[in-house]
């Protein structure tokens, strides 16, 4: 009778590995990623431009490293509204770069965009800063306007879902629960 054939093994098995390859794989793989994404952040958090920019080469994905850059071509008097507008691309959901993109495309005297910007930021948070801005970009165009182009009427739409109320001169808000008014009751500015 004969024994056992012996076994022969393949060269992943000699090493040790076996089955188990693809796993240490996948943890070096994601030890590299991690180590490049620390390295990102430490270039941008340098705050020089040319570093900030090298992060972004490494890891282009980050909202904040668009914003970042924002910021420094604000500071150097150049044009932070293509960071910004990418920015908005890489993080749809958040209303803090929708407002700032849009009070810079204001400044930069595109009214239009920024108003769809802002109303945009106020659709996306039901928080107090986007319909605060909201209000006061309203206002502050009220006086340059018609007032029966119905931007006005759109913006209290907007709010009126919420329950904010704001006075004529859009410098309070409260909510309508707290307000004696009845046209505010009724979803109108009191």
């Amino acid at each position: 009778m004969r024994g056992p054939e012996p076994v022969r093994k393949g060269p992943l098995q000699v090493a040790g590995l076996g089955a188990r390859w693809p796993a240490v794989a996948l943890l070096v793989w994601a030890g590299f990623a991690s180590i490049r994404q620390a390295w990102a952040e430490h270039l941008f958090a340098s705050g020089r431009p040319e570093q900030m920019r090298r992060a972004l080469e490494l890891i282009s994905g980050r909202a904040e490293f668009y914003l970042g850059l924002a910021e420094v071509a604000e500071r150097a008097g150049e044009d932070p509204i293509p960071w910004l507008r990418q920015a908005a691309v890489l993080s749809p959901a958040d209303a803090s770069i929708r407002i700032h993109l849009g009070l810079r495309e204001e400044i930069a005297g595109r009214v239009a965009e920024a108003e769809a910007q802002l109303l945009e930021a106020a659709r996306l948070s039901r928080k107090y800063l986007p319909r605060w801005t909201l209000a006061n970009f309203t206002t502050a165009r009220a006086g340059r306007r018609p007032s029966g182009d119905g931007r006005m009427r759109r913006w209290r739409s907007l709010t009126a879902t919420d329950g904010l109320c704001l006075n004529s001169a859009g410098v309070s808000a409260r909510r309508r629960a707290f307000c004696s008014s009845e046209s505010c009751r009724r979803g109108a500015l009191c």
